[in-house]
């Protein structure tokens, strides 16, 4: 799939540009704020409509279209309009909306999440042979049992097979105690005295252990409660440097921040209108037209006349007023002259019939000035029809030139005009209604700014809000450190004197113990005639577990030898394409330094370093190397995710790069564009010149200045 041709009516502050595409490399140079993003912006949308590009905003007066060629050489035209697209790319390719932005449309935050590709579907059918997905699993079961049996290249006691052998060998002493032990009466009573002693010796050492650990829980304590009392005075200053924040309002910047948002989308429909409706008009001159109405309004009111007179032609013709002019004055004076009457009456006759003919009167008056308002406003013609019909086109003729309307018939022209007229003061209040909205949305913007430059900006603020949060923490913690320090006593006793004395108690104990338990074991033997056989018996198993778990250590080192010369061949025999197709692109930008490690055992993306053999995972990479890396594979992967290849749209994701990345880069952009149109947005003039350079077509972005309303 490749974009022929871009036309972007209206998005964001991009309005009337079309832009021709190259089936290869393709670039978009200009400054910032020129419009690149808006144009990868509106191409990456109307491709596939759910990727969730946020910047610029999409409107309801969005509009434009991309004219596409698939790999079959048919021709699509995917529509915006407002919000939503006809486009069907996602089917047409086979991939998700994400998985677009992820390996195809990309700002550098987007070039360097490749967990979309160490994980799941992509890798398992990219980056290994069948199967190989299992690999790192069966390495890590396998080597998990070998080493806790035995570890690689080092001793261990605690390891199973050195447990086993400690067990062997202190079975094998015990039977050897056990077959040279003394037998007789006298042997018996000797055991019997020296468990009494050393049972009444163990009494003793518990009583000193038990006083030695009350004495070093009690130094514990006061060591605690004077690193208490240091912890509440820190908390006590934290809690004094807090306090400002304390009256934080989040309900007020809530309410202000809703108020900004839905005046800013109310703004924004109705410049949507009014841009709409501004459209419609713009052959229009507004100021001839505002200039023209009572005439074109006169014209409109004469039609009829027009018409009727066109049809008879050649009689007389009489005024455009019902009446002579002349009538006008004498209702006036009739009506005065009753009114004057009627107070004569009333005050020398009768006051009622007065008052009723000086209402009489004035109303008259006021009949004839109120005919005087609403006659036409101008008379059109008073000569022969013949004159007024050519009167009334020549009229029109002049108005349409004066105008831009054309003349096929005087009636249409006149009507075409009317509707001009309305449809320019509709635009008029549409656009009155925008400047009111986008006011009151200012309005708001500007609250909000003054609300957060009380708190000397929207950082500050944010940082006020989460010190009210710490501030409830902290005096949280200093209530609760306050109750341990209450009512606990001091004691003057050294810490160190104190574990060491527990120490010399405890130490005394256990080897009375262990004495006690030997002279117990003792006697119990010689009362056991069985002993010894059991012994033997033990013996013999502790050293079948040796053997076993020796036997199961060479039965594991056997399958990793098995699995790693198996592995070696299938990868070595059955490299995935994809790593091949990186490791070319790879080659390119790192001028053959580094290549693809395809190593199965790895989990993480890693790479070989060509002069030493040395693997290099992420964490030991440089941020230009990580971009190199993560930017050859995404491209491998843009080959093989879809027969339909859709284009590869890339903004700025060199822009960090030093000039030798940057040049290596390019290079592996022009091999990747002989397969998969490839468009690169960019600000920075020396990758633009590298470009050109890798036969790369450029084109010029720049947002016009918008129009003043």
């Amino acid at each position: 799939m490749k974009i022929r041709k871009t036309r972007v009516e209206s998005y964001g502050k991009m309005k009337d540009r079309t832009f021709e595409l190259e089936p290869g490399l393709n670039v978009f140079y200009g400054p910032n704020e020129a419009g690149k993003s808006t144009l990868r912006s509106f191409i990456t949308m109307t491709l596939f409509p759910k990727a969730g590009l946020t910047y610029p905003t999409q409107k309801a007066g969005d509009s434009g279209s991309l004219e596409v060629e698939l790999e079959d050489g048919s021709i699509l035209t995917f529509e915006r309009d407002g919000k939503k697209s006809s486009s069907t790319a996602p089917q047409i390719c086979g991939i998700d909306d994400k998985e677009y932005v992820s390996i195809y449309s990309m700002q550098p935050k987007e070039l360097r999440d490749v967990r979309g590709i160490e994980k799941g579907e992509i890798r398992n059918r990219f980056l290994t042979i069948p199967g190989g997905a299992d690999l790192p699993g069966a390495y890590e079961a396998i080597d998990s049992q070998r080493t806790a049996l035995l570890p690689d290249g080092r001793r261990s006691d605690r390891c199973r097979i050195a447990q086993l052998m400690a067990a062997e060998h202190a079975a094998g002493r015990r039977v050897k105690e056990l077959s040279n032990r003394e037998s007789g009466d006298s042997q018996y009573a000797e055991l019997v005295r020296k468990r009494d002693r050393l049972v009444r010796l163990l009494a003793d050492s518990e009583r000193k252990v038990e006083a030695a650990d009350n004495v070093r829980r009690a130094s514990e304590r006061a060591d605690a409660h004077s690193g208490t009392k240091q912890q509440i005075a820190d908390l006590e200053a934290l809690e004094a440097k807090l306090a400002y924040a304390e009256d934080t309002d989040t309900v007020r910047v809530k309410t202000l921040t809703e108020d900004c948002k839905r005046l800013k989308e109310t703004a924004e429909e109705k410049e949507g209108k009014y841009d709409r409706a501004r459209i419609k008009v713009r052959d229009c001159p507004a100021e001839a037209y505002s200039t023209r109405e009572r005439e074109i309004r006169s014209l409109s009111g004469s039609i009829f006349e027009y018409e009727r007179r066109k049809r008879q032609g050649g009689q007389p013709a009489r005024t455009a007023r019902p009446e002579p002019a002349g009538n006008f004055p004498t209702v006036l004076i009739v009506g005065g002259l009753v009114a004057v009457a009627g107070l004569a009456i009333a005050a020398l006759v009768n006051l009622y019939v007065g008052i009723g003919a000086a209402v009489g009167g004035i109303l008259v008056s006021l009949m004839g000035l109120r005919r005087r308002q609403y006659e036409a406003p101008a008379q059109v013609h008073t000569g022969s029809d013949d004159d007024m019909v050519k009167y009334f086109e020549n009229r029109v003729r002049e108005l349409s030139k004066e105008l831009n309307v054309p003349v096929s018939d005087p009636v249409n022209a006149v009507n075409t005009m009317m509707d001009n007229l309305e449809a320019l003061k509709a635009v008029a209040e549409l656009h009155e209604d925008y400047e009111e909205a986008k006011e009151k949305a200012d309005n708001a913007g500007e609250k909000l700014s003054a609300f957060y430059d009380g708190f000397g900006g929207k950082e500050r603020y944010n940082q006020a809000v989460r010190d009210v949060a710490k501030l409830a923490e902290v005096r949280a913690q200093l209530e609760a450190l306050r109750k341990t320090v209450e009512n606990v006593e001091t004691v003057e006793v050294d810490k160190e004197t104190a574990d060491s004395d527990y120490t010399t108690a405890t130490v005394e104990k256990d080897e009375v113990q262990r004495e006690l338990a030997a002279v117990d074991q003792a006697l119990k033997d010689i009362s056991e005639d069985t002993t010894t056989e059991e012994a033997i018996t033990a013996a013999s198993d502790a050293s079948t577990e040796v053997y076993n778990a020796c036997l199961d250590w060479a039965r594991l080192m056997l399958e990793k030898i098995i699995l790693d010369k198996a592995t070696e061949k299938a990868y070595g025999e059955h490299r995935p394409d994809v790593l091949t197709r990186a490791d070319s692109f790879l080659d390119a930008m790192t001028g053959g330094r580094y290549r693809m490690d395809t190593d199965p055992r790895s989990t993480s993306i890693g790479i070989v370093d060509a002069e030493t053999g040395e693997v290099k995972t992420e964490k030991e990479w440089s941020s230009g190397l990580e971009d190199q890396v993560k930017l050859s594979l995404k491209m491998a992967v843009s080959l093989s995710l879809s027969k339909e290849k859709p284009p590869v749209i890339l903004d700025d994701i060199l822009l960090t790069s030093d000039s030798g990345r940057k040049e290596g880069a390019c290079k592996a952009l022009s091999l990747l564009s002989e397969d998969i149109q490839v468009l690169y947005f960019t600000c920075d003039r020396e990758t633009r010149d590298l470009m050109e350079q890798a036969g790369a077509r450029v084109q010029n972005v720049r947002i016009p200045c918008p129009d003043h309303h």
